[in-house]
C-alpha cells in the first residue's frame, strides 16, 4: 500500500495536511524564483520587441538619410498642339536635373543612311552575281571609310548579306521581301549610326567592269535639329544629354513643346508619413511599458531600465534639435510641420508640410539627409559615411596631397585617393569616410583650400542611433540589457531546477520521518497494550 496510507493511524493527527503545509512552506523560495523568471522573460520579450520596432524604423530612416533615396526628380514633356503638331520627347532625369520648365522645338530627327540594291531577285537563295564574270568586290563606304568584301559567283543573296554583316563595315544588311511581282527580293544596307556625317553607299565592282551592281539611297543620313530655350542645336543622334544638366532627352517626333522638371514631393511626403508613424510606434511602446503611474504606484515592466530611458531621451533630442550647417530655409523639423507633443509622440501638420514642400523642397530634404558644401568652387562635397562627424573641416594641400582637419583640431591628416579626382577622409579621424573632389589645377598649388561643411540630417543621426542599438555585434546599452536579461533567465532556470530537486528531497525525507513517527507510535502502543494486559492479569496471578 502507499506509504501515506498509515498517516495518522497511531497519532490521530491529519499528518497528510501537516506534510503538505510543510512542503508549501519550503516551496516559497521556489515560487519566488519562478515569479522572478516570469518577470525577466516578460522583460526580455519586450526588449526584443523594442529592438524589432527599431529595426523597422531603421529601414525607413535609411530611405531618408541619402538624397538619391529620398528625392525623386521627374521629367515630363508636354507637346504644344496649337499648330496641329504632336511632338514627342522622352525625358530621363537624375538628381542633378534642374527644376523648371524648358521650351523645345524639334525641327528634324537624326537619321541613318540606308541604301537598297537596284537588282532584284526571286528568292534569297538566288545567286547574287552568276556566270564567268560574277566574282567581284562589294564596296561599302560609311562616313568616308570603305570596306571591301569579296563576292564569288556562287554566293547567294543571303550569303552576301551574311558576308556584309560579318565584315568590318559599320552597317547592318538584311534581305527584304516587298511582295511585289516575280522578283520581290532586294538587299537593304543600313548604317549603324545616325548623323549627317554617317553617309552610306554601296557598289558591286565586277571584274573588268562587267557585272557591276548599283545601290540607290532610300534614306539620307542627317543630324537632329532642334531649338532649346531659343538656342538652335544640331546633334548626330536623337539621344541628347548635353543641353540640360543631368537630363537625357530622346527626340521622337517633330514639333514644339515644354519639358517640365519637378521634384516628386508626394514621394517625400509618403516617406515623412512613414517616418512619423514608425517613430510614434516606438515612443508609444516605451510609454506603455516604461511608465510609472503616481496615482496607482504601478510601474511598467521596463520602468527604470537605463537603456530604454537613454534611447527614449536620445530619440526625443534628435527629432527636436537643430540641424547644423544648413543654408536652406529650414533647420528644425518643427518648421516643416513635424513637432513633438506632450506625450512624446510626433504630430504632423499636413498643411505646413505641404507649404514647406511647395516653397523649398530642397530645404525639407536637407533636414533629413547627410549633406555638405565646400567654400572653394574647385572643391565639391561628395558624400559622408556613417563614420563622418558633423561640422566644418579645413582643407589644405601639401605636396599635391589634400589634407583635412576639423575646426578645433590641431593636426591636418592626409586624405586617401579615391577613384578619379575624388579623395576620402582617412580612417580613424573625424573626417573618416568624407568623400570630396578637387580639381587638378587646385591640387597643383599648396596652401589653404577653404572649408568643407558636413551636415547630418535627422534621418542620418537616427540611423546611426538605431543601428547602434540593433546591431547585435555592437556593445549598445539595449543589447547589453538583452544579454544580461538572457543570462539572468538562464541562472534562474538553473536555480529553479536545484530548488525543485531540493523540494522533492525534502518531501521524500519529511514523509519518511512522519511514517517513522507513526511506526514508533505503533510500537509504543503495542507495548502499552502488552503492559496493560499484564497488569490486568496480575490479580489472578497473585491469588494463586
Amino acid at each position: 500500500m502507499a506509504i501515506t496510507s498509515i498517516f495518522g493511524l497511531q497519532s490521530g493527527f491529519n499528518t497528510s495536511e501537516v506534510v503538505e503545509k510543510l512542503i508549501a512552506l519550503q516551496q516559497r523560495p521556489l515560487e519566488a524564483k519562478v515569479s522572478d523568471r516570469e518577470l525577466e522573460v516578460e522583460k526580455l520579450d519586450l526588449l526584443k520587441e523594442l529592438r524589432g520596432l527599431l529595426n523597422t524604423f531603421k529601414s525607413t530612416v535609411r530611405l531618408m538619410n541619402v538624397r538619391d533615396r529620398l528625392v525623386s526628380i521627374d521629367g515630363t514633356f508636354i507637346a504644344d498642339t496649337t499648330g496641329g503638331e504632336n511632338a514627342r520627347v522622352g525625358v530621363t532625369t537624375t538628381l542633378n536635373s534642374p527644376i523648371g520648365n524648358y521650351s523645345i522645338d524639334v525641327n528634324q530627327l537624326a537619321q541613318k543612311g540606308i541604301v537598297q540594291s537596284d537588282d532584284r531577285f526571286s528568292s534569297a537563295s538566288d545567286i547574287y552575281s552568276p556566270g564567268f564574270f560574277g566574282a567581284g568586290t562589294l564596296e561599302i563606304t560609311v562616313a568616308g571609310i570603305q570596306t571591301d568584301i569579296s563576292i564569288t559567283n556562287t554566293d547567294t543573296v543571303q550569303q552576301v548579306v551574311d558576308k556584309i554583316n560579318a565584315s568590318a563595315a559599320d552597317v547592318t544588311a538584311k534581305v527584304v521581301d516587298d511582295g511585289s511581282g516575280a522578283t520581290p527580293i532586294s538587299i537593304v544596307i543600313e548604317g549603324n549610326k545616325t548623323g549627317s556625317s554617317q553617309t552610306v553607299s554601296a557598289f558591286f565592282d565586277g571584274p573588268f567592269g562587267f557585272g557591276d551592281k548599283f545601290f540607290t539611297s532610300i534614306q539620307s543620313s542627317q543630324d537632329a535639329l532642334f531649338d532649346f530655350e531659343g538656342v538652335s542645336y544640331a546633334r548626330s543622334t536623337n539621344i541628347v544629354s548635353d543641353v540640360l544638366t543631368g537630363t537625357t532627352l530622346s527626340l521622337e517626333a517633330l514639333g514644339p513643346g515644354t519639358i517640365q522638371i519637378t521634384q516628386d514631393t508626394e514621394a517625400i511626403r509618403g516617406k515623412v508619413d512613414d517616418f512619423v508613424e514608425q517613430y510614434n510606434a516606438i515612443r508609444a511602446f516605451v510609454n506603455d511599458n516604461a511608465q510609472f503611474d503616481p496615482d496607482t504606484l504601478e510601474a511598467g515592466p521596463l520602468f527604470g531600465n537605463v537603456s530604454v530611458r537613454s534611447l527614449e531621451q536620445s530619440l526625443a533630442r534628435l527629432v527636436s534639435s537643430e540641424v547644423q550647417g544648413l543654408s536652406t530655409s529650414f533647420s528644425f523639423l518643427s518648421q516643416v510641420g513635424i513637432k513633438t507633443g506632450d506625450d512624446g509622440l510626433l504630430e504632423l501638420d499636413e498643411a505646413k508640410l505641404s507649404s514647406a514642400l511647395a516653397s523649398d523642397p530642397t530645404g525639407v530634404v536637407n533636414l533629413f539627409i547627410n549633406s555638405g558644401s565646400a567654400s572653394n568652387p574647385n572643391v565639391t562635397f561628395g558624400s559622408a559615411a556613417t563614420t563622418t562627424e558633423e561640422g566644418t573641416f579645413e582643407l589644405q594641400v601639401t605636396g599635391g596631397v589634400p589634407e583635412l582637419r576639423k575646426v578645433g583640431e590641431s593636426t591636418f591628416v592626409p586624405a586617401v585617393a579615391g577613384p578619379g579626382d575624388t579623395f576620402i577622409g582617412a580612417a580613424g579621424t573625424t573626417a573618416e569616410g568624407l568623400v570630396f573632389s578637387i580639381t587638378a589645377a587646385e591640387l597643383a598649388s599648396d596652401g589653404n583650400k577653404g572649408t568643407i561643411e558636413v551636415s547630418l540630417g535627422v534621418a542620418e543621426k537616427l540611423n546611426r542611433l538605431v543601428t547602434f542599438n540593433t546591431d547585435t555585434t555592437l556593445d549598445s546599452p539595449l543589447q547589453g540589457d538583452i544579454n544580461t536579461t538572457t543570462g539572468t533567465i538562464e541562472d534562474l532556470n538553473e536555480t529553479i531546477l536545484k530548488l525543485d530537486d531540493r523540494l522533492a528531497l525534502f518531501e521524500e525525507n519529511i514523509t519518511k520521518e512522519f511514517i517513522r513517527l507513526e511506526q514508533l507510535l505503533g510500537e509504543l502502543d503495542s507495548q502499552r497494550r502488552a503492559v496493560e494486559s499484564s497488569l490486568a492479569n496480575l490479580p489472578s496471578l497473585l491469588s494463586k
